[in-house]
């Protein structure tokens, strides 16, 4: 049988796509893959999860992390739609035929007055679009979400791509979207939650989220159940090689990852609730990796030191 294993890398994200000497490193990343084999009648053979010290993203781990079953669509007020792989990651923009900036400017400026939020973000959110993301994204989890509409638009719509890493089809659906990417189709409820995943071969998998639980389900039937803890994180994934359990902090942050094989992952965090230390240590012997993230007063740069050799990555400020 196959075996499940941890594998740990750290990745240092920059603002631009150069990395010039000197420049400013502005978000720490962190990928782990719990699960690396499903079987073989799953086209998701493994499960990641993707820490970003930059996201404002709250998923199935808490604060910061995304995960493989985690891709979604971020239906912003204003008719654009966000795609974000594995929840937080390579931010792709969708446009509705017929949008403008000038159509844009005006949704915002009314929401803007409909929130109460002050007349002078306006013009910095407009010239932003990453921060108008962001603006988006809080005001779609607050009590305003019910307040917000943007326009109807008809089923069998394409959206027009404009940036991003996910190049591919959106198309509205009489039940949500779908995302064509290649030979792969994802299928997203009408509130942009991933509900499927489909192959041109036939096979797929169907994700259905319940309150305590998600099950995913193939197509010869095999199904696989991720339990939720009252917090809607998740605290147990059942696999054929046993299970994982997942632990949080009071916060709801991420704390332990552990299983019935010699596995362990433990996180720490600062008091402003970004990740400061990691170990990692999987199931095949291997070193474990421990690592500890300074980040500068500002929240922005950091301080990479790996605890296991005593290396330090540092970047200065310009």
């Amino acid at each position: 049988m196959k075996r499940l294993i941890l594998i740990s890398i750290f990745v240092l994200s920059i603002t631009t796509g150069a990395h010039a000497a000197g420049e400013c490193l502005t978000e720490f990343s962190h990928q782990a893959t719990d699960i690396l084999y499903f079987g073989d009648n799953w086209i998701v053979h493994n499960f990641e999860r993707h820490y970003n010290s930059g996201s404002h993203y709250h998923g199935l781990f808490g604060l910061g992390w995304g995960s493989t079953l985690e891709t979604r669509l971020q239906l912003n007020p204003d008719g654009s739609i966000v795609l974000y792989d594995q929840g937080i990651l390579h931010e792709t923009v969708f446009h509705p035929p017929g949008f403008s900036l000038e159509i844009m400017r005006e949704r915002l400026a009314r929401l803007i007055h409909a929130t109460g939020h002050q007349a002078d973000d306006l013009d910095a959110l407009a010239a932003d679009e990453h921060k108008r993301h962001l603006f988006y994204a809080d005001l779609l989890h607050s009590d305003a979400a019910e307040a917000l509409h943007s326009e109807v638009i008809p089923a069998g719509t394409l959206y027009e791509y404009q940036h991003g890493c996910q190049r591919g089809e959106l198309k509205k659906t009489a039940a949500g979207y779908e995302f064509k990417k290649g030979s792969e189709v994802l299928v997203f409820n009408y509130k942009g939650s991933l509900v499927s995943i489909v192959h041109p071969d036939g096979r797929y998998i169907v994700i259905a989220k319940s309150p305590k639980e998600i099950l995913l389900r193939n197509q010869v039937g095999e199904n696989m159940w991720l339990r939720l803890n009252d917090a809607g994180h998740i605290e147990r994934v059942d696999t054929y090689d046993g299970p994982f359990y997942y632990s949080y902090y009071k916060n709801g942050l991420l704390r332990r990852v552990s299983g019935d094989h010699p596995l362990l992952s433990y996180y720490e965090y600062d008091d402003n609730g970004l990740l400061n230390l990691y170990h990692e240590e999987n199931i095949i012997g291997a070193d474990p990796s421990e690592h500890r993230i300074n980040y500068f007063p500002d929240g922005s740069c950091h301080d990479d030191v790996d605890l296991q050799n005593g290396t330090t990555r540092s970047v200065q400020r310009n």
